[in-house]
């Protein structure tokens, strides 16, 4: 996981000369995780076939689970939120955006 990444990532491929920009509101998804996925899903449709690295914005402290997002730890002591508190009656509305463009072969 990945706190201050400001709301911007992407992933150059210079082999193929493209840019992949993934961009979202930090100020409700302050950190970044980042996970793999090695052939570990046995079922479909992956199969055991499925590599990846996943790239999500969140505001959770990676996979520790709501007890530890709610407790103080040393997140919430640096100011880095662990959640979102959420209402019934208050919609949550957030934006990101996924795009991409050239890069330059030169």
């Amino acid at each position: 996981m990945l706190t201050g990444a400001g709301g911007r990532c992407a992933l150059d491929n210079f082999a193929e000369g493209y840019r992949v920009i993934l961009e979202w509101n930090a100020a409700h998804f302050p950190s970044l995780m980042l996970w793999m996925s090695n052939r570990g899903r046995q079922f479909a449709p992956w199969n055991g076939r499925h590599l990846a690295l996943g790239v999500e914005p969140v505001c959770a402290p990676f996979d520790l689970g709501t007890a530890f997002a709610n407790a103080e730890t040393p997140l919430s002591r640096a100011g880095i939120a662990t959640g979102v508190d959420l209402q019934p009656d208050m919609p949550f509305t957030t934006r990101y955006s996924i795009r991409v463009e050239e890069m330059d072969r030169r």
